[in-house]
């Protein structure tokens, strides 16, 4: 009787204790029926993969529903802004999808919760070597740290993208790999009118446009002429501009030879991929991963003459070093503990196997995963060109700010090549604007 006793008294303390931790489990990550992902860019945008081929598997078997907002028309700087401010007001969202420059933005103001260990382990065993080591962002106290996030949509470095129907009718097997064969063979690209106009750019240059494109683009070039890095850092890991140097100014020279030297581009004629698709053009400079699913898509007749090669060096024997564009997904770090589980184990699932052939493979989106490569569709020709393009990759975010970064240099960019400043007056600009904005800021690594 007095063991009778004591069970029921031990099951009247306990099921009490169980009633709470089930109501608790009740209120955790498994209750949680709605996450909310804003997105920057159109809804529209060709290449993500992501709402189509993993989201709806994910609801399925998590029980939990993604919705996304999307942000388009808006510059990266102003998406950050948007961001920040709502997550400091307590009206963020759960997730924010954006690149690297963006992430890496929000990253610094300290508006993204670090990955768990777990996840950043995970990750690195999915992607392949040479992107494995270039995914990191920068926090607040200037220390280097994993992408906080997941790869989410294309990726891939800044290459070059040829039309091998028309080099082969201009005498040429391959694409130009010295800035000297730049111009050699833009010159027997290019096309022109009787009136001296160009018809058909030999090497597209990307001059204009979003400003913060412009020195995105641009630098792979300075890169590729020995720049080293954007900025140089002191003893203390302080850091200043250094962008008026003899590869920033050679690298901004190249682009004023190629227009108005050689003329094989002119700035505001047709070209970028549009212009490759149309014939408009025989050479697309600095463009990534998403080309090849463009081109089928849009100009299908047009695939079969697609070919990839790297970002042409300054002198032969230099190493030719692109840029990675790397897009995630962020975690909010306002958000309640239960939240953050939930999007953690949403981002886990995203990155097993099957999802990412899912959202590669399947619909011929690459990102730099072992999944991806060396099958279908990635097993053709001009992929195979694109990796040994991408030998030397490095993170385009060497620092924070670097969507305003881009901006600053872009913008004097553009003045140089509408002759509106000298190389040096453009070059001093961007660098004392730099300077300002990166006043105080220390990288320790």
């Amino acid at each position: 009787m007095k063991r009778i006793f004591i069970l029921a008294l031990t099951m009247l303390v306990l099921l009490p204790l169980a009633g709470l931790f089930a109501s608790g489990q009740k209120e955790g990550a498994s209750e949680v029926k709605e996450l909310i992902c804003w997105k920057w860019g159109d809804p529209g945008e060709f290449g993500q993969g992501i709402e189509d081929a993993a989201w709806p598997v994910i609801e399925k078997e998590l029980g939990i529903k993604i919705k996304t907002e999307y942000f388009p028309g808006i510059s990266e700087p102003e998406y950050v802004i948007k961001v920040s401010n709502a997550i400091k007001f307590g009206k963020g969202p759960d997730m924010m999808d954006g690149n690297g420059l963006i992430l890496g933005d929000l990253a610094y103001q300290g508006f993204c919760e670090p990955i768990p260990s777990q996840l950043d382990k995970k990750l690195q065993g999915t992607l392949i070597p040479s992107y494995a080591k270039v995914n990191y962002l920068w926090q607040k106290d200037g220390s280097k740290v994993p992408i906080w996030g997941a790869m989410t949509s294309s990726a891939g470095g800044q290459t070059v993208f040829w039309n091998t129907k028309m080099y082969k009718e201009a005498g040429l097997s391959r694409s130009m790999l010295t800035w000297d064969e730049t111009f050699e063979f833009g010159q027997k690209l290019t096309k022109k009118d009787a009136d001296g106009n160009i018809t058909r750019s030999g090497f597209f240059l990307r001059t204009g446009g979003h400003v913060g494109g412009i020195g995105d683009k641009w630098y792979p070039y300075f890169l590729s002429a020995g720049g080293g890095s954007m900025f140089e850092r002191d003893s203390s890991g302080r850091i200043k501009a250094n962008l008026n140097t003899d590869a920033g100014r050679a690298a901004v020279q190249f682009y004023l030879d190629g227009l108005y030297k050689y003329k094989i581009d002119a700035m505001g004629i047709p070209g970028d991929v549009g212009g490759w698709e149309k014939g408009q053009t025989a050479t697309v400079s600095s463009r990534r991963s998403w080309v090849p699913n463009d081109v089928k898509t849009n100009a299908p007749e047009m695939y079969q003459y697609l070919a990839a090669g790297p970002i042409p060096v300054r002198k032969k024997g230099m190493k030719s070093i692109t840029t990675s564009h790397t897009y995630g997904i962020a975690v909010n770090p306002k958000i309640s503990k239960a939240r953050k589980e939930a999007v953690w184990s949403v981002l886990s699932r995203l990155n097993d196997d099957d999802l990412i052939k899912a959202r590669t493979n399947d619909i011929g989106v690459w990102l730099p995963t072992k999944v991806s490569q060396g099958k279908p569709p990635f097993d053709e020709k001009v992929w195979d060109q694109y990796l040994d393009a991408n030998a030397n990759v490095i993170n385009r975010v060497e620092g924070p700010r670097f969507a305003t970064a881009y901006n600053v240099i872009g913008e004097q960019l553009n003045l140089i090549f509408a002759q509106e400043l000298t190389v040096e007056q453009g070059l001093d600009a961007a660098s004392a604007k730099l300077n300002e904005m990166f006043e105080g800021v220390v990288l320790k690594n």
